[in-house]
């Protein structure tokens, strides 16, 4: 009896070793590759969602522009307003439009167009910004999508680098129970 213990330990362990070792590798390989995945499905999440703010920043930039445009409109009609108001004004005081009247009426003419043009130039300064930032999203986008790939690759390397450290650790317990 005491002698079959040393012969079930000699036969078992090494057995028991090498099986463990295997569990252990196919463990590390699917963890790898499960931990790619999970980046994978991360980056890919990253990629949807900066491609939805590069949309986002696109519609604000046409939204602006629209917006500046009809702000330029409506002071332009107001402004078409003051001046026919001066000169109803100028002809019911009986002053011809000629020499200061018109100058006046030509000054308030120009400050209107001006301002109009700041309200197109401010909007189009705005919408510049948003395409830039729409510009910036489509890039964040595209590194994510790449590194998503890219954690695939690194999973599966980490994956085959555990397999052979398994396989190598295996064959080195085999090559000890020879001995």
């Amino acid at each position: 009896m005491d002698f079959a213990f040393p012969i079930f330990a000699f036969l078992f362990l090494p057995a028991l070793a090498v099986g463990l070792t295997v569990a252990g590798t196919a463990v590390g390989v699917w963890s790898a590759i499960a931990a790619a995945n999970a980046e994978k499905r991360r980056q890919k999440q990253l990629e949807q969602i900066a491609r939805y703010n590069a949309a986002v920043a696109r519609r604000n930039a046409t939204i602006e522009e629209m917006r500046a445009g009809a702000e330029a409109e409506r002071i332009r009609r107001k402004n078409l307003l003051i001046l026919g108001s001066q000169r109803a004004a100028f002809l019911k005081s009986g002053v011809e439009l000629a020499g200061t009247p018109e100058d006046v009426i030509y000054d308030s003419q120009l400050e209107g167009e001006l301002d109009a043009w700041a309200v197109l130039y401010s909007g189009a300064m705005s919408s510049y910004a948003m395409k830039t930032r729409a510009q910036q999203s489509e890039m964040e986008a595209r590194a994510h999508a790449q590194a998503a790939g890219s954690a695939m690759t690194a999973g599966y390397l980490r994956g085959g680098g555990t397999l052979l450290s398994g396989a190598g650790e295996a064959v080195g317990i085999l090559g000890k129970i020879k001995k």
